[in-house]
C-alpha cells in the first residue's frame, strides 16, 4: 500500500492557483526607462516597516521566487508593502515612470504571460497579513497578503471555517478572485461568494471600497475576473461555524491503469447524487512500487457528514472495480489538508519548478477522452525521465451551494462545471531547459486537446487555464451580454490595460 509519504510527492503543488496580478504597460507598450534612484524617490513616501529590494540584495531571490519558474516575470525592485496606502503610492510611482508591475503574494500563478514582464515592480503583499472576526463571528476581514493557511488555522481555532481552496500555501485573495473551488463549495459556495467587500487600489493607484453598495459593478468583475481591475489590499468575508462539523472521513482507492474507465464511469454515475458534503478527485501519476511499467490511478474520497459504515457503503461500487489498496481514516479539517498533502511543509509547497499548466472544465466525465490524455501522459512521462514527479488531476466539489448563487450575480461563468481535469507537466533543474519547455508546451497542449475531443465547447476555469491557448469566451463564459459588461468595466477601471499580466481582458 502507498504511504502518505508518497501521496504527498504524487500530487506535488496540485493547486497551482494564481495570485493577485496587476501590471503598468504590456507587451505592446513596453516600459520606459527605470529611474536608477527608487529607493531616494520613494522609500520616503512610504510607511516605516515598508522596504525596497534591489537586485542587489542577497535576499531579492526570496521575494520573487516562484511555483513555476517558467512563467516568471522579471523585476528590477521589489516594494514590500505594509499598508493599503504604500500600495497606493508604489502604483502611483510606478505609473509615473513608467514601470509595469505586479502584486505578488505566494507566487502561484501559472499564466505564460507573467514571464512577458522585463524590468517590473514586484509589489510584494505578504505583510498585508490581517485577520479578524467580527464581534459577531459572522465575518472576517483578510488582508490582501494572508495565506490559505493562515486563516484555516485561524478560523479552527476559533470554531469557524469558510470556502477556500485545500493548498495552504496559495494566497486567499488571488484563489477567491479566480473562483476559489475547494471540498466545502456545496455547503457554502465558492470563494469568491463569501466575499462581502473588497478594499482595491486602482490602476491610477487610488484606493475604493468595493462591495455591493460601493461600485457594484467593480464588485461584481472582481468576483471572477478580479485579476483585471486592481490590487485587493483586504476582503470582508463570510464565516460559518463548524461545530457539528469538526470530523472528515477520507478513504483513498489505489488503481492501475486498467481500471481507468471503470472508475470514471462509476464516478458519472455518482455525480447524479452527490451529497453537498462530500467531494472525490483522482490523480494520475507514476509510482513504480504500485505498477513500473505505467501511470496509475489515486482516487480520494472525503465526506464532512459520512461515519465509517456510511462510507464504506458509498465506495462500495468503487471498492468492486479492484483497487490494490485502500485505506479510510477519521481526521478534522486540517488533518485532512495534511493527509492530502497540502500542508505548508509538503511537496505541494516547494517552490522552484518549471513547467506548465493545462486545464479544461467539464459537465461529466468522458472516459474514452480520459483514457487519450492518460495514454499520453504514459508516453511522455515514460519517453522523457526528467517529467517524473508531474501528474494530471481531475477534481470534483460538491455543486448546490454554489449553484444556488445565480449565474449572472457574479463575473464568474462556470458554475455548471462538475469537473477540472488538469494536466501539471514538472521538471527540476538548476535553469530551463528549452528543449524540455517545448516538450511541456508540446505535450501539455496534445493532452488538453485529448480532453476536449467530445465536449461541445472550451471552458477553463481561470486559476488553472494555460493562458495564452484560451479565448476569453473560454475563460469567462460565451454570455454576449456578459462579454459585454466585463470589456465595458475594463475600460472604465483600467482603460490603459495596466492589469495585463493575468487572464486580462481585450
Amino acid at each position: 500500500m502507498l504511504g502518505l509519504r508518497f501521496l504527498y510527492a504524487a500530487i506535488a503543488s496540485y493547486w497551482i492557483v494564481l495570485v493577485t496580478t496587476a501590471a503598468a504597460g504590456n507587451s505592446n507598450h513596453p516600459p520606459g526607462p527605470h529611474t536608477p534612484d527608487i529607493k531616494a524617490e520613494l522609500g520616503p513616501l512610504l510607511s516605516r516597516n515598508a522596504q525596497i529590494i534591489t537586485p542587489s540584495s542577497p535576499h531579492f531571490g526570496e521575494f520573487t521566487e516562484r511555483y513555476l519558474l517558467s512563467n516568471s516575470p522579471e523585476y528590477s525592485v521589489v516594494v514590500v508593502v505594509d499598508t493599503e496606502d504604500d500600495v497606493s503610492k508604489a502604483v502611483k510611482y510606478a505609473n509615473a515612470h513608467k514601470i509595469p508591475f505586479a502584486a505578488k503574494n505566494t507566487g502561484h500563478g501559472s499564466w505564460g504571460s507573467l514571464a512577458t514582464m522585463k524590468g517590473g515592480m514586484n509589489i510584494w503583499m505578504r505583510n498585508l497579513s490581517k485577520i479578524e472576526l467580527s464581534l459577531d463571528g459572522q465575518y472576517a476581514t483578510v488582508g490582501g497578503g494572508v495565506r490559505i493557511a493562515d486563516l484555516v488555522q485561524t478560523l479552527w481555532s476559533a470554531r469557524k471555517q469558510t470556502a477556500t481552496g485545500l493548498c495552504q500555501c496559495i494566497g486567499v485573495t488571488g484563489s477567491s478572485l479566480g473562483g476559489g473551488v475547494g471540498p466545502i463549495q456545496g455547503e457554502y459556495g465558492l470563494g469568491l461568494d463569501q466575499i462581502v467587500s473588497a478594499r482595491v487600489v486602482l490602476a491610477d493607484g487610488t484606493a475604493v471600497t468595493a462591495s455591493e453598495q460601493s461600485h457594484p459593478e467593480l464588485f461584481w468583475g472582481l468576483k471572477g475576473a478580479g485579476h483585471n481591475f486592481g490590487i485587493v489590499t483586504e476582503m470582508k468575508m463570510r464565516v460559518h461555524s463548524n461545530q457539528g462539523k469538526e470530523k472528515w472521513t477520507f478513504t483513498t482507492l489505489i488503481y492501475t491503469q486498467d481500471k481507468l474507465e471503470a472508475v470514471f464511469e462509476q464516478l458519472n454515475v455518482k455525480l447524479a447524487t452527490q451529497p453537498a458534503h462530500l467531494s472525490w478527485e483522482t490523480i494520475i501519476t507514476r509510482d513504480p512500487t504500485t505498477d513500473p511499467d505505467n501511470a496509475i490511478l489515486i482516487l480520494w474520497v472525503f465526506s464532512n457528514g459520512l461515519n465509517l459504515n456510511a462510507m464504506d457503503k458509498y465506495t462500495k461500487p468503487l471498492r468492486d472495480i479492484g483497487p490494490v489498496a485502500v485505506n479510510t481514516i477519521i481526521t478534522d479539517y486540517p488533518g485532512l489538508i495534511e493527509a492530502l498533502g497540502y500542508g505548508l511543509t509538503s511537496e505541494s509547497c516547494k517552490p522552484n519548478h518549471y513547467g506548465g499548466v493545462f486545464g479544461i472544465g467539464v459537465t461529466r466525465y468522458i472516459p474514452s477522452d480520459l483514457r487519450s490524455m492518460y495514454n499520453l501522459f504514459n508516453q511522455i512521462t515514460s519517453e522523457v525521465p526528467e517529467f517524473a514527479s508531474s501528474y494530471a488531476f481531475v477534481e470534483n466539489y460538491a455543486p448546490q451551494a454554489m449553484q444556488a448563487v445565480p449565474a449572472r450575480s457574479t463575473a464568474y461563468a462556470h458554475r455548471h462545471f462538475r469537473a477540472l481535469p488538469t494536466i501539471v507537466l514538472l521538471y527540476d533543474a538548476p535553469a530551463a531547459v528549452p528543449a524540455l519547455d517545448a516538450k511541456v508546451t508540446l505535450w501539455g497542449e496534445k493532452m488538453r486537446t485529448a480532453l476536449m475531443k467530445h465536449q461541445q465547447r472550451e471552458e477553463s476555469y481561470v486559476n488553472y487555464a494555460v493562458g495564452e491557448q484560451e479565448s476569453l469566451e473560454a475563460l469567462y463564459g460565451y454570455d454576449g451580454e456578459r462579454q459585454q459588461k466585463l470589456r465595458r468595466l475594463k475600460k472604465q477601471y483600467d482603460p490603459y490595460n495596466r492589469f495585463w499580466t493575468y487572464g486580462t481582458i481585450e
